[in-house]
């Protein structure tokens, strides 16, 4: 089904450039400028047939907001891992500051950067499997909404989380955020909000710039994932305003978030 979806924006792509059998660099021609590149774990590999197209649409859609660089070697601004949850677990066995992270992430991507680790390249985490698939009568079995639900992960992480934790990575590796859960807390709050807020802009930015493009199963598809996006809003300006208006005191938080910070 993701490979039909895939035809229809076939006049939309921009040339991929594979580099080696694990990496692979996009390349795009504008406001924001970003340079990245794309990891696939062995077994995943041919996705890049679908990854393409998924980052070519959002490219298209956000052409005068964002301009993201094919640059071979690097230096880049951000890396797409694509790995699903075990194999996180597996090969970061002997830490348990990454198993803490990862088990309470839930979602299906999430953006961090290392603390210890300065100007390092923010990652951007796609958890394939659950992204694209989902359990149907004991069995896993691809989403029908699976490719604008790709789309929208990377949306929201790009434009979104990539793009506030660039400007706020100072702040957020300075001992004020680094020894002060509340701080953690209300800091990965605002991110939040502002990263679904960049996830409605872009979906609605989709549409308007490319809806006339688009079938009408997959406009319907990016209208629902616009609701999401717009009830997961909704969720973390409550968890925001809770936190603020209890003069800095810790809550708990629902973990159905896709970005936090790594410490």
């Amino acid at each position: 089904m993701i490979l039909n979806l895939v035809k229809i924006i076939l006049i939309l792509l921009l040339p991929i450039q594979v580099l080696n059998a694990n990496v692979i660099i996009g390349s795009f021609n504008v406001s924001h400028q970003l340079r990245f590149g794309v990891v696939i774990e062995p077994h995943l590999q041919g996705i890049e047939n679908i990854l393409g197209p998924a980052l070519a649409l959002l490219n298209a859609a956000l052409v005068e907001k964002l301009e993201l660089q094919n640059k071979a070697g690097g230096p880049y601004d951000f890396i797409i891992e694509v790995t699903n949850r075990k194999n996180v677990e597996i090969r970061n066995s002997g830490d348990n500051r990454i198993l803490y992270f990862n088990r309470g992430i839930q979602g299906d991507a999430y953006s961090l950067f290392y603390h210890d680790s300065p100007g390092s390249p923010i990652i951007v985490r796609v958890l394939w499997d659950e992204a694209m698939t989902e359990i149907k009568n004991g069995k896993s079995v691809e989403r029908p909404d699976a490719f604008a639900r790709l789309v929208t992960l990377l949306g929201h992480e790009i434009y979104g989380n990539v793009l506030n934790l660039r400007k706020k990575r100072e702040i957020l590796e300075s001992s004020q955020i680094k020894y002060s859960e509340t701080k953690q807390n209300e800091e990965w709050l605002k991110s939040e909000v502002s990263a679904f807020r960049s996830g409605i802009e872009f979906i609605s930015t989709l549409l308007k710039r490319l809806g006339p493009q688009l079938s009408v199963k997959m406009k319907s598809d990016f209208l629902a994932a616009l609701e999401r996006e717009k009830k997961s809003l909704s969720f973390y300006e409550d968890k925001l305003d809770s936190l603020l208006g209890n003069s800095g005191s810790v809550i708990f938080l629902s973990k159905i978030n896709r970005c936090k910070l790594f410490y």
